[in-house]
């Protein structure tokens, strides 16, 4: 990872091209901070340092929750542990600790522990610092051992730009790009066109989990027509999905109703906007991704593309972004580091801390 947490201490690992200015100004702090933070005595910094670029203050709160659901409490952080006693939807609780996925409660019944999705947070906790942009804006990964080489392809009968880039796993821009093409271009059978091929090295953090840029990255690791795995770190559990379209990020649906059905469990029963952090096992290497539970822009059973009324989402009429008949209407959203978003072509900073979650900040 980039950055992780250490105590009290945000720990950063310097990237090419960093300064004590940039830090400053990324992390919200002052140099001066950071050299005594770091016992540093000049401005020098080389890539691979690890520095402390944040302190965290914690201090003793009492925060106060209510029930979303009718809940064991149990006697450890643990879902096998044994049932003390069971809480109904709208008590009212103290929570006094965490321990991994479970909160620490204090009740009328008595002390014990839930998951932290069965509670509803009614307090605020406060950071006083100068605020933070680092999640707003591009954040550097790891790209060494990364390469790109370039192939050959001939034009066959049937053939289009976005076919043959689907094909060979790269966006059809860059297609167009590599041989002095665009969307008005025509192609003809037997004609060669150059093809980009990235090669993606590994870049497993100690989690054994990779953090991946998504235009340099993700994008070919993942790319249109791959299917796989969403694992829930919450909940452990999993649904498989293909990537269908998407530029920005990745657009992906379920493989079936089965897979729908499991999704909107993780989500709480219903759809939402909700991001949550999921890691994405595909080819054998473990992504830290960013999923948002709501699909959008599409009616199940409509064919693909074809002019529809009342897309969901509250897309309104459209061409039907769905292609998998699978209980689902539409497609959902799935980001690596530095995806974009549609409506604005923006950074999502939720969607930047969530993938940092499923990569292990904590």
């Amino acid at each position: 990872m980039i950055f992780k947490p250490n105590g009290n201490y945000i720990v950063y690992s310097v990237q090419s091209g960093d300064s004590l200015w940039i830090l400053s100004q990324t992390f919200g702090t002052s140099i001066e901070t950071l050299k005594s933070f770091n016992n540093l005595t000049n401005d020098t910094l080389y890539v691979g340092q690890k520095l402390i670029v944040k302190k965290v203050s914690l201090n003793p709160v009492q925060i106060n929750g209510t029930i979303k659901w009718w809940t064991y409490v149990k006697s450890a952080p643990s879902s096998s542990s044994q049932n003390l006693f069971y809480l109904t939807q709208g008590q009212t609780v103290n929570v006094i600790g965490k321990q991994l996925d479970f909160y620490k409660i204090l009740t009328s019944k008595g002390t014990g522990y839930v998951s932290i999705w069965a509670v509803d947070i009614k307090q605020d906790i406060t950071d006083n610092s100068k605020p933070s942009n680092f999640f707003y804006s591009f954040i550097p990964v790891d790209t060494s051992g990364d390469y790109v080489t370039y192939s050959y392809y001939k034009v066959q009968s049937g053939d289009t730009i976005w076919s043959i880039a689907v094909k060979f796993g790269i966006p059809d821009y860059e297609l167009m790009s590599v041989n002095n093409l665009n969307e008005n271009s025509y192609i003809y059978v037997g004609q060669t066109l150059k093809v980009p091929v990235h090669t993606i090295a590994v870049h497993s953090n100690e989690n054994g989990v990779e953090m991946l840029d998504w235009f340099s990255q993700g994008n070919y690791v993942f790319p249109i027509g791959s299917v796989g795995k969403f694992i829930d770190i919450q909940t452990g559990k999993y649904f498989f999905a293909k990537r269908t379209m998407g530029a920005s990020h990745a657009d992906v649906e379920t493989l079936s109703y089965k897979d729908t059905q499991i999704m909107k469990e993780i989500f709480g029963g219903s759809w939402t906007w909700e991001r949550r952090p999921f890691i994405l096992e595909v080819k054998g290497r473990r992504i830290a991704v960013s999923v948002s539970g709501m699909p959008h822009a599409g009616v199940d059973g409509v064919p693909y593309n074809q002019n529809v009324a009342n897309r969901s989402g509250g897309y309104g009429y459209g061409p039907n972004l769905d292609t998998i008949v699978n209980g689902m209407d539409g497609h959902f959203d799935v980001y690596t580091l530095n995806g974009l978003r549609h409506k604005d072509n923006q950074i999502d900073p939720q969607h930047q801390l969530t993938v940092s979650i499923a990569a292990g900040l904590r």
